[in-house]
């Protein structure tokens, strides 16, 4: 069993969020920034009941021309900033379905968002 080192767990931690960062910041910068910004301040801002407003948001976007890496950025800060807001209320930060319920807001989002 292989020992955890904190100081490369640090690291890495850091690694893998500037790496976030940056890719958020190419987004906001590309073709496609005024929409990333727009979800970018709203999610800033979300509240538990804040599910509605948001799948409101998203599905007021054309999301056909829109390329992959925004796609897939924008999911990752939603995703985060649910977990946050989730944990923030005393609820579990993940909250998926069980087979033959309805979707969650996240799991809706996605499907708007690659249909």
């Amino acid at each position: 069993m292989r020992k955890s080192n904190t100081k490369d767990d640090d690291r890495r931690l850091r690694a893998w969020r500037q790496w976030h960062r940056e890719q958020l910041d190419e987004v906001l910068a590309g073709p496609h920034g005024i929409i990333a910004a727009h979800i970018m301040e709203f999610i800033r801002d979300m509240t538990p009941a804040s599910g509605s407003a948001l799948l409101a948001l998203m599905r007021g976007h054309v999301w056909a021309d829109v390329d992959m890496k925004t796609k897939l950025v924008l999911l990752h800060e939603i995703n985060n900033q649910i977990s946050r807001v989730r944990e923030d209320a005393g609820l579990p930060s993940i909250d998926d379905p069980l087979p033959n319920q309805p979707p969650n807001a996240f799991l809706t989002i996605k499907q708007v968002v690659f249909t």
